[in-house]
């Protein structure tokens, strides 16, 4: 088991890396801003099994003093540290800059002396590892040189162009970080701050139909076509844009709508302070776009010796990029309805379960894998024996190897709430009797928001019912009286029927004739006036809540209950004062005036 801290765990790739670590077995430290998020990380990582390998660290990195504090709690509570995953960051830009207490520009302190401050005050933490990695998500610096002469740049252009200086600090950072290890011989070569550059950030599978081909229903129902058409095979892709018809410059460049230059630009604009040119396309003209996609296996080039060579990107290597990928075709662009409930795309361009069926297969069949499957000693990127222990396994992933017998984790989508109860009982049922190694974890995001709404409508629930039941037996007292008060004026009537004959079953089956009428006549209604509210209650929902899939009603099973239930409690008030009837004597009950 290994111990991992992570800054910014509770939000985006930090927090997907904290979950899928903890799934893997690790221990994880998160350090975030929000406590409401880390609360919901740690119920998240109880819920999975993992609630005493999950620490949750609450500061503001933007302050070199809780950056300090920060440090103090983990030696505190570890003796050594595996890996430290540096993700905390901001996505808010301003025209004005903003300075924090202790006087720093807030990005730059959050987005590089934050990481600086960590990196180097838990190494020897770290070097207690066999093989420490510290991974530093930050986007890599743009062209041109750090301004050492505003190294902050507060009050010089707004808080995107600390941003931009951040990002080349931090490339000096991990270039001067690993110089500095190799030097001092503490670590050797393994540890290195490595710079996370995600190889398609833009691209994820639509959610499958039921049968796990096509697309899913709840996918279909929830975007808008814009033009053209939904993919038909794994050689089309559909293009997301978001509610405002516009996508990022980033997603643009990658998939060839602007040039390296036009992106620059963009960039330069942003840095500078200002707002990038808008580029406008009709969506006719982006259907039957074309470009190439590249598999992990396909960039390394067999040598002949036994090994391989990394085609790196480049005019080099494009031809032969071009010629081992597969070409991509969008097919249609989508944007998500108003008020979708199923628009879970969160990328620019989403493909089909089809390619994802092709690309491991792709990567099983590739030279690359075959041969370092077949030689699980022996590194074929550099011919030597594994060491500084890297495995067969960790080439292989990175090759594109996928292990379908094995998978890392299974996302469940259900239609109903009761359908995701059964899969949840149907999880702990397997679980009943496992070792932890063999138990499968999980977790109900839908359980986790909804627990504390739960929670209160069961409170509201059960005041109600003791109302109710209050009510209930309010009824049957007075149903008693009444009945009582019947017989009292009837009791002339009871002599006359036992003197003609009647028996007291007889006297006793009248009375109750006459609660069973009342109550059924009650019940019915209630039933109907209940019925007739409900349509002005449904007007109201769908008009001031905007709810139109919400509606009340009163289901034809639950009325017969209600109306039985009517019946059974009018019968069991009246059956005393029905008992007492039938035991009058017959010649005082004549007599009776």
């Amino acid at each position: 088991m290994k111990t991992i801290l992570i800054t910014g765990g509770t939000d985006g790739m930090g927090r997907g890396l904290a979950m899928h670590y903890l799934r893997r077995g690790d221990s994880v430290v998160v350090v975030g801003h929000s406590q409401g998020k880390g609360d919901r990380f740690l119920a998240e990582a109880a819920a999975m099994g993992a609630k005493k390998r999950a620490t949750y660290i609450r500061a503001d990195l933007s302050l070199v003093s809780e950056n300090r504090r920060v440090i103090k709690e983990v030696r505190a509570k570890h003796d050594s540290l595996d890996s430290i995953v540096l993700a905390a960051a901001s996505l808010r830009q301003a025209k004005e800059t903003k300075v924090t207490g202790e006087g720093f520009e807030f990005l730059f302190a959050l987005m590089y002396v934050s990481r600086y401050i960590l990196s180097y005050g838990l190494t020897d933490l770290l070097e207690k590892s066999p093989s420490p990695v510290i991974l530093n998500i930050a986007a890599p610096g743009m062209k041109g040189d750090v301004d050492w002469n505003a190294v902050e740049h507060q009050g010089n252009g707004g808080s995107g162009k600390a941003q931009f200086q951040s990002s080349r600090l931090n490339d000096l950072l991990g270039v001067a970080f690993a110089e500095r290890q190799k030097q001092s011989g503490a670590g050797g070569e393994s540890m290195s701050q490595t710079p996370a550059k995600p190889t398609a950030p833009n691209f994820s599978q639509l959610t499958p139909g039921a049968d796990g081909k096509g697309i899913s229903k709840a996918t279909l129902d929830s975007y808008d076509m814009l033009s053209g058409s939904w993919p038909k095979s794994a050689d089309d892709v559909v293009l997301v844009l978001d509610r405002n018809n516009s996508l990022s410059a980033g997603t643009m460049y990658q998939l060839g709508l602007i040039t390296a230059d036009q992106y620059k630009d963009a960039a330069k604009a942003i840095e500078d302070g200002g707002d990038a040119p808008a580029m406008d396309w009709d969506y006719g003209d982006l259907v039957g776009r074309e470009f190439t996609l590249t598999t992990a296996s396909d960039r390394y080039k067999d040598d002949g010796d036994g090994t391989f060579t990394y085609l790196a990107d480049g005019d080099a290597n494009w031809d032969a990029l071009r010629t081992n990928g597969r070409t991509l075709k969008i097919s249609g662009v989508i944007r998500p309805m108003e008020d979708a409930k199923g628009a879970n795309i969160v990328t620019a361009v989403a493909y089909t379960p089809e390619l994802t069926d092709w690309m491991i297969d792709r990567a099983d069949d590739s030279a690359i894998v075959k041969a370092q499957e077949s030689k699980p000693d022996t590194d074929v990127l550099t011919g030597q024996v594994f060491a500084d222990g890297r495995t067969a396994d960790d080439n292989l992933a990175a090759f594109g190897k996928v292990n379908t017998d094995a998978p890392s984790s299974i996302s469940i989508y259900t239609d109903s709430f009761d359908d995701k109860e059964a899969v949840s009982d149907a999880i702990k049922a397997y679980n009943d009797g496992k070792d932890e190694d063999h138990r499968i974890t999980y977790t109900d995001y839908v359980a986790l928001m909804t627990s504390s709404i739960t929670t209160i409508v069961n409170v509201i629930s059960y005041v109600l019912i003791a109302f109710v039941a209050v009510s209930l037996v309010v009824s049957c007292i007075m149903i008693g009286i009444i009945t009582r008060i019947s017989v009292l004026e009837r009791t002339k009537e009871i002599g006359i029927l036992r003197a003609l004959g009647a028996s007291k079953r007889n006297v006793s089956q009248v009375f109750n004739a006459e609660t069973i009428i009342v109550g059924l006549a009650s019940g019915l209604l209630g039933v109907g006036v209940t019925a007739l509210l409900t349509i002005p209650a449904n007007m109201v929902v769908s008009n001031l809540l905007g709810a139109g899939t919400l509606s009340v009603g009163l289901p034809i099973p639950y009325a017969i209950v209600l109306v039985a239930i009517s019946v059974l409690i009018t019968l069991i008030g009246g059956f005393l004062p029905a008992r007492k009837a039938a035991k009058q004597d017959p010649v005082i009950a004549l007599r009776t005036e």
